[in-house]
């Protein structure tokens, strides 16, 4: 009881700092939903506060938060891999297919080497920035190239999960033969990382 009691208080004022004053004006029913599905995980809440947005639940009128509706809330996954899926589901299809194939490259990518394992390479740019915007990646700084990172290791493994294991053997095969392109099967020049990833 006194653990749930001090997970609830963090919840609570982790939902100070994302809505500020707004965060007292949500509904009741609204807070303990968070509270409860969140079960004291910072992350966690952020995932169900962005589903909530992005679902029209919860929407930010001038600099004030407000509950549009009850009535959605039953349909918010209970886990976060339910969560990371959901948000990954609102994107269009390239992005979605993106996001998989980033998945298998591993929790951090070069650019250029997903422009290599991707299906549409012609759409790679557009849907980086379309994961970056849903918050599903995030530009790595590297003075030599173009790097991301998945916003969390629960994203990249949330996603990779999901896919069928022939898709994934596939996708490994691809990247596999990709890494060797790019390092021109030059194995004493790969970095540790490419060796590791190969």
């Amino acid at each position: 009881e006194h653990a749930h009691v001090v997970r609830a208080g963090a919840v609570e004022a982790l939902l100070r700092g994302l809505f500020g004053a707004s965060a007292a004006e949500l509904p009741a029913s609204v807070r303990e939903l968070i509270v409860k599905r969140a079960g004291g995980n910072p992350f966690y809440v952020e995932e169900i506060v962005r589903g909530l947005v992005a679902d029209g639940v919860l929407v930010q009128d001038g600099d004030r938060w407000r509950c549009r509706a009850d009535a959605a809330l039953a349909d918010v996954p209970v886990t976060v891999q339910g969560l990371i899926l959901s948000r990954l589901d609102r994107l269009p299809a390239g992005a979605r297919q993106l996001a998989q194939e980033a998945a298998v490259v591993g929790p951090e990518f070069e650019g250029r080497l997903l422009g290599r394992v991707a299906g549409d390479p012609t759409g790679c740019e557009a849907g980086l920035a379309l994961l970056e915007a849903a918050g599903l990646i995030r530009p790595v700084p590297d003075p030599a190239e173009p790097r991301y990172a998945f916003s969390h290791a629960l994203v990249q493994e949330a996603i990779y999960q999901n896919l069928l294991v022939r898709r994934r053997t596939e996708l490994h095969g691809r990247v596999g033969r990709a890494l060797e392109d790019l390092r021109g099967g030059d194995a004493a020049a790969a970095r540790l990382e490419d060796l590791e990833a190969l």
